[in-house]
């Protein structure tokens, strides 16, 4: 049910795919798609970090997630940098 926006894990693994995906068919190398993946994972989970969460086990604190960072996204993010780092 969660969108990009919501303040999930979609908010990185979306512009982590679609950065990943874009780069293989630019021509660029594995690494450099690996890179690319995690800035576009980074810059999600920035994106979101100032909204509330919408959807999942946090949505029920409401604006107490304001500006916290999302652990489903971050966890996201170490794992994308992880893997491109390997």
């Amino acid at each position: 049910k969660a969108a990009p926006g919501d303040k999930t894990i979609i908010d990185a693994v979306h512009p982590a795919a679609e950065a990943f995906a874009a780069a293989l068919d630019a021509g660029k190398s594995l690494a450099e798609a690996g890179k690319a993946a995690a800035e576009a994972a980074q810059a999600g989970l920035d994106s979101v970090t100032p909204l509330r969460n919408k959807v999942g086990r946090a949505s029920w604190v409401g604006e107490r997630t304001e500006g916290k960072v999302d652990p489903g996204c971050a966890v996201c993010v170490a794992v994308v940098k992880a893997l491109n780092e390997a």
